[in-house]
């Protein structure tokens, strides 16, 4: 009898989330450490876990949400690391550099690095949306451009973010064409591919005159491997 009665009054005690403790903060005017317990939940340790949510991008919106409405009670936002500021100088440093799309992913890669340091700051969202248009990867641009714009903190950033979001779809407008061209010559029969790739391959054995002979032997080694492949397809 004793047993049961104690078994009876046991309750089930489910683990607080981060994000639930970043709620209870925020309730209790503790912005700062609301914060730090969203950046915590933002970096996926319980996302699709112990929460019902397991879509990261829309959780990432909640939690920016979240973010945004705290720092708006806030009379200063929390510093960020070092090292998020770090991939926040390298990533402009890649901008600034910037040749090809590859580069600008490269940047990209490092505004993420940034994000994930502070996920509260909205430079490091509104400069990752412009490395990801740079590449030409737009709607990762504008998702990243949407979770800005919930930490614009004045008219200035609001502003500035509507502008980027019209050169992001100025941009994919202009682009649109030029994708339709790519997918419709993906859909050509075999050897009409066949055709267009032994074409480009001949432009690409020009070789500059300091290019030694053994490096035009395996480039035309490669190039001639890939139109004999690509004949054996269309045989088939």
């Amino acid at each position: 009898m004793f047993v049961m009665s104690v078994q009876a009054q046991l309750v089930t005690v489910h683990p607080v989330t981060p994000e639930q403790s970043g709620d209870e903060n925020a309730a209790a005017g503790k912005y700062a450490a609301a914060i730090d317990q969203y950046k915590t939940a933002w970096l996926g340790w319980f996302i699709g876990r112990n929460e019902a949510d397991a879509d990261l991008r829309s959780a990432h919106e909640r939690l920016a949400g979240k973010m945004g409405a705290a720092l708006a009670k806030m009379t200063s936002p929390p510093i960020p690391s070092e090292d998020a500021d770090f991939h926040a100088q390298k990533g402009a440093a890649f901008v600034k550099l910037a040749k090809t799309p590859l580069d600008f992913l490269k940047a990209a890669s490092q505004f993420q690095e940034a994000v994930n340091g502070a996920p509260w700051v909205f430079d490091y969202h509104f400069n990752l949306a412009v490395a990801y248009k740079s590449a030409g990867q737009f709607k990762d641009a504008l998702y990243s451009l949407s979770l800005a714009k919930l930490l614009a903190a004045n008219e200035k950033d609001r502003r500035d973010a509507n502008a980027l979001r019209a050169e992001i779809e100025a941009a994919q407008e202009i682009a649109a064409p030029a994708v339709q061209a790519e997918r419709e010559n993906n859909n050509l029969p075999t050897r009409s591919k066949l055709l267009m790739v032994s074409s480009s391959l001949r432009i690409g054995s020009r070789w500059p005159t300091k290019t030694s002979l053994g490096e035009r032997q395996r480039s035309l080694a490669r190039n001639w491997r890939l139109v004999t492949n690509a004949l054996e397809m269309a045989v088939l």
